[in-house]
């Protein structure tokens, strides 16, 4: 079997994985929001990472200032919604207490 392949099935991108490991095992509604949230500004800031890289000999220093600042407003934005979903989950735990 390829190396990329899932034992049981289809190759999996791991985003589905990545937002089910950070909802938890069975997650609330607002949980399941908030990691899906996760889960988009992560890609989001892989792919400003992505764009700074791709283009970094060519960029003049006006346009590459401008993505080092894009890159830091959404590393920002997915360190704050990892940071509300555990915030979130740390209520309901204690809810359930």
């Amino acid at each position: 079997m390829a190396k990329w392949m899932a034992p049981n099935g289809p190759p999996s991108t791991g985003v589905t994985d990545d937002r089910k490991g950070l909802a938890g095992p069975v997650p609330k509604t607002i949980e399941c929001m908030l990691a899906e949230r996760c889960t988009v500004l992560y890609l989001a800031d892989c792919e400003s990472d992505l764009s700074i890289y791709r283009n970094m000999d060519v960029l003049s220093s006006k346009r590459a200032d401008f993505n080092e600042r894009r890159r830091d407003r959404a590393n920002r934005r997915y360190l704050s919604s990892l940071k509300a979903l555990a915030l979130i989950q740390k209520m309901l735990a204690m809810a359930d207490e």
